[in-house]
Order: structure tokens, then C-alpha cells, then sequence
């Protein structure tokens, strides 16, 4: 009965010994699955601020080059503007060089302009400047052929 007894401690002894490692086991588990849900959520949150902070940058950047885009837009009609004043200067002096040259030297300064310049949009708006420069120079050359037919009449009245 005495060596049954010691038995009987025993195995209680060893189901509670049993029973309090699966109870830490079990602690441990939650603590473990605690601190890879603090970390997951510690990912995600660095995960927002690094697609806040790229869309920031992104946002940034376009209006950079929106501004860029712009002022090449303004240069590009300054442009366009110069090329016309030379080449009406020129045909009111009756000179199609003159105005061919500064025509040229508009569209070259344009062109400078312009090759500094990456947006699309200013492209196309160097494209429209020396459309215009192509134009002035045919209203030119045309008026000057007209004044000079227009002389030639007069001469041979």
C-alpha cells in the first residue's frame, strides 16, 4: 500500500509536471505569435510610410517637370514671337536675307532653348515656333515678290 501511495504521488507529481510544461508551452506560443503579430504590424506600418513618402516624391516630381514644361512653354511662344518680329522687320526693309537670317537666329535661339528642355510639350511647342518661322519667311519672301512685281509694273509704266 505504501509503495502504491508513493506511485499515486508520483504520477500526480508527473501530470502536474506535465500539465505545467504544456502551460508554458502554450505561454510561449502566444508570446511568440504576439511579437510576430507586433512585428507584421510594424512592417506594414513602415510598408505606408514608404508608399506615402514615393507617392510624395512622385507628386513632387511631376510638378517639377510640369513647372519645367511650362516655362518651356513660355519660351517656345517668346520664340515663336521673336521669329515673327524679325521676319516683319525684315520684309518692311524689303530685305528677305535679313529676315532669313533672323529668322535663323530666333530659331536657333529657340532651338537652344528648346534642347535644354525634356518634356514632350515643348517639343511640340518648338515644332509650332518654326511652323511660324516657315510661314514668316514665306509672307516675306511673298511680299517681297510682290513689291518687286509691283516695281517692275511701276518701271515699266
Amino acid at each position: 500500500a505504501k509503495h502504491e501511495a508513493e506511485l499515486a504521488i508520483q504520477q500526480e507529481a508527473e501530470r502536474k509536471a506535465a500539465h505545467e510544461a504544456e502551460l508554458a508551452a502554450i505561454k510561449e506560443a502566444e508570446r511568440k505569435a504576439k511579437h510576430e503579430a507586433e512585428l507584421a504590424a510594424q512592417a506594414q506600418r513602415e510598408a505606408e510610410l514608404a508608399a506615402q513618402h514615393e507617392a510624395e516624391r512622385k507628386a513632387e516630381q511631376a510638378r517639377h517637370e510640369a513647372e519645367i514644361a511650362a516655362k518651356a512653354k513660355r519660351e517656345a511662344a517668346q520664340a515663336k514671337h521673336e521669329a515673327e518680329v524679325a521676319a516683319q522687320q525684315a520684309a518692311e526693309r524689303e530685305a528677305i536675307i535679313i529676315a532669313q537670317e533672323e529668322a535663323a537666329k530666333a530659331a536657333e535661339a529657340a532651338a537652344r532653348r528648346e534642347a535644354d528642355r525634356k518634356a514632350a510639350q515643348a517639343k511640340r511647342e518648338a515644332e509650332l515656333a518654326e511652323q511660324a518661322k516657315r510661314e514668316a519667311e514665306l509672307a516675306a519672301q511673298r511680299e517681297a515678290e510682290e513689291k518687286a512685281k509691283q516695281a517692275k509694273h511701276e518701271a515699266e509704266l
